[in-house]
């Protein structure tokens, strides 16, 4: 194996490394079932409305964005809980990866 000399490319070889690392945890992720079904419920009931009715839909999607827009329920999430619960992750995604490095 070549290893990277100098450190623009240290730099690429550690971004491919958490690239690969990332990808591998989300398809790992337990809520990717559960996800996975959302979306293709989602897309069983929504295709024949959108074939049947397309500027209705569009006029909801409009509609709950702005939905979104007004109430702001991001400003809900502190920004350090959520730091808390996702750094974490990171890291024990990232240590797991350095561990199984030869």
């Amino acid at each position: 194996m070549n290893t990277p000399d100098t450190p623009d490319e240290k730099l690429v070889a550690s971004r491919g490394q958490l690239r690969q690392a990332l990808r591998q945890n989300e398809s790992a992720h337990p809520m990717q079932k559960a996800l996975n079904t959302a979306a293709v419920t989602a897309e069983l009931v929504l295709q024949p409305i959108a074939q049947a009715h397309p500027y209705r839909l569009v006029l909801g999607a409009a509609l709950a964005g702005a939905l979104l827009v007004r109430t702001r329920p991001w400003r809900c999430l502190s920004a350090s809980a959520l730091m808390a619960s996702l750094v974490p992750q990171l890291v024990d995604v990232v240590n797991s990866q350095l561990k199984d490095k030869p």
